[in-house]
């Protein structure tokens, strides 16, 4: 089974710290949907907050509803489930694989919508139904509610490891479980001379990182998804891209991983606490030195 799926947001965003090219353009997203089907991918990731990501995916859905499955969210603030509707009408399609939750902060204060989501998944509406989380302890908040998502979607690469120690517990409750940021916005691929000093700190770890794999003779993006593609309890990487050779390179370094997996216990290592580091939204927020 091929554990790619394809993240979308570029489609509708300008996503990515190596992203130079800004959104991509309709007629490339249609070239990459059509090599990604061809390549055995089946799941797109999307969400109203990625821009126009979910109206470009409609207009290459509409003709033909069953290429894919598609994983999107409910957006922020949401006082109810309308928003799937609109979703669907964007997307031109009947039923989503997956709906998650896409703020869990907004969500703690409308908990009545978990009932919502129920009846959404009831109706055929969509398969599964979950959440879109950043912190391990919003799964203690949802064993609290009593809780239990069919999906769920969280970061993790060879930096941010804070969702391994969940993992083998999802898995024995039946939680699918897609994993994001595989390579921390394009953070994971620069050389440490091309990071600025708000990362100054990790430069040390980012040209270990790039040694590592200059050893092993392969690009970073192979240990990558190395590392998240080992985890056994992993059933979908999304990887977002910038454009169509990025998509190929993705999916050759996808089928390299499997011969690079020794390097797991070496990549753990690797593993960064600083949550301003790991978490792209507090970027911003970082001052340079």
């Amino acid at each position: 089974m091929n554990k790619i799926a394809l993240g979308t947001a570029q489609f509708g965003l300008d996503y990515g710290v190596n992203n130079k090219q800004g959104r991509i353009p309709k007629r490339e997203a249609f070239e990459i949907l059509e090599f990604a089907a061809s390549r055995g991918v089946k799941i797109l990731d999307t969400a109203p907050a990625y821009g126009v990501s979910e109206t470009v995916l409609g207009e290459f859905l509409g003709g033909r509803p069953n290429e894919f499955d598609v994983v999107s969210k409910l957006p922020a603030g949401a006082e109810n489930v309308l928003a799937l509707k609109e979703s669907l009408k964007r997307l031109k399609i009947d039923a989503l694989y997956g709906y998650l939750v896409h703020d869990f902060g907004s969500f703690r204060e409308r908990p009545r919508l978990w009932n919502d989501l129920i009846r959404c998944r009831e109706s055929g509406q969509v398969r599964k139904i979950g959440f879109s989380l950043y912190y391990p302890r919003d799964f203690d908040v949802l064993r609290e509610m009593r809780i239990r998502p069919d999906l769920v979607q969280v970061p993790y690469n060879i930096f941010d490891q804070r969702f391994a120690v969940v993992f083998s517990a999802l898995k024995e409750e039946g939680v699918e479980i897609h994993v994001r940021s595989t390579f921390l916005q394009g953070l994971l691929l620069k050389t440490a001379d091309e990071l600025d000093d708000r990362f100054i700190e990790v430069r040390p770890k980012v040209a270990r990182l790039q040694a590592l794999a200059a050893d092993a003779g392969v690009p970073v993006s192979t240990l990558c998804l190395s590392f998240v593609l080992g985890n056994p309890s992993i059933d979908q990487v999304v990887v977002g891209v910038d454009n169509l050779d990025n998509l190929r390179q993705n999916l050759e370094s996808a089928v390299r991983a499997e011969n690079f997996r020794r390097l797991v216990p070496e990549l753990e290592k690797f593993g960064e606490n600083e949550e301003r580091i790991i978490l792209p939204f507090l970027w911003k927020s970082l001052k340079r030195p």
